[in-house]
């Protein structure tokens, strides 16, 4: 009987030695996923806002500094406003269908 536990405990410390380099295996695809998404993680918010901030620093410079005379603009603005909003007379413009005279009525049934 001391023959079968002893062969049960190889097989079973064989068992946790497969096991140890399956062990490794996990530890090193996890160390791996951990560091791409900490690559990942500084890449996008660390490289791109740097990247933003010298991307607004260049358009800051090309931004003309002239200002606006808002008075202008407001006048532009109610001249607009203005041209769209009149309505148009239509009996004080002339026809140029009227410059025949009157026209005959159509008969209807076709018949003159």
């Amino acid at each position: 009987m001391k023959i079968k536990l002893r062969l049960s405990k190889l097989k079973i410390l064989g068992f946790i030695i497969g096991l140890a380099s399956y062990l490794r295996l996990a530890v090193v695809l996890i160390a791996l996923v951990v560091f791409a998404l900490l690559a990942f993680f500084l890449y996008k918010n660390l490289y791109l806002t740097i990247t933003q901030s010298e991307e607004i620093i260049l358009l800051k410079q090309e931004v003309a500094p002239d200002t606006i005379d808002m008075d202008k603009v407001n006048k532009s603005l109610e001249a607009l406003e203005k041209k769209a909003t009149t309505t148009i007379d239509w009996s004080k413009i002339k026809s140029p269908f009227d410059s025949y005279g009157p026209q005959p009525v159509a008969n209807p049934t076709g018949i003159d």
